[in-house]
């Protein structure tokens, strides 16, 4: 199985940098890293997030088979309701 690595970041925090560069004309053409430089791995996450909120550790082990044929009857009942799918296969890709 392949670790899956990500990094977290604030939607205010992208809002107000984004903010920022729109209205300062010195930012044009620049890039700019918002995200903590800090990686980790989704089980990383919840253990820091369980360490942080001081919860405790509930976690019930699912089969990622579970995961995926949540994502087909998600995107099925998209297919027929006409709506976007809020679960799909490509999303269970990348979190699994």
């Amino acid at each position: 199985m392949t670790k899956r690595f990500l990094q977290l970041i604030y939607v205010k925090d992208v809002a107000n940098a984004v903010t920022s560069c729109l209205e300062n004309k010195k930012t044009d053409n620049n890039t700019y890293y918002l995200a903590n430089s800090a990686v980790c791995t989704w089980s990383e996450n919840r253990q820091n997030y369980i360490l942080f909120c001081r919860r405790k550790d509930n976690s019930l082990p699912v089969a990622d088979f579970v995961f995926k044929f949540a994502a087909m009857a998600a995107g099925s009942l998209s297919y027929i309701t006409k709506k976007p799918a809020v679960l799909n296969r490509q999303k269970i890709v990348e979190m699994l």
